[in-house]
């Protein structure tokens, strides 16, 4: 069964590592390595997860099957009037 479970401030590692999983092959292709740590540090430090929460709004989700996190997401509603824009969506390579 497939559950979406919205993540919180403890979730951090667990969106963390399912980055690191996804960001390579996704941006490999167009990006530099150094580009590639540079960025995902500024957008997945601990610091930078817990602003998205706290500060800006974001909501988090995460897919799980089982024991086995799949992805996640984040959407931020109210990012103007009337609108929800979705900032992150991805899901582990090869599924």
């Amino acid at each position: 069964m497939i559950q979406i479970i919205e993540a919180g401030v403890d979730d951090f590692d667990t969106i963390h590592a399912l980055a690191w999983q996804v960001w390579p092959q996704t941006y490999g292709a167009i990006l530099s390595a150094p580009q590639i740590d540079y960025m995902f540090s500024m957008m997945y430090s601990r610091d930078a997860y817990i602003e998205q929460l706290t500060i800006k709004n974001h909501h988090f989700l995460l897919v799980k099957q089982d024991d086995l996190f799949l992805g996640f997401a984040s959407y931020q509603p109210g990012y103007e009037t009337g609108i929800t824009k979705i900032h992150k969506l991805y899901i582990l390579p090869g599924l």
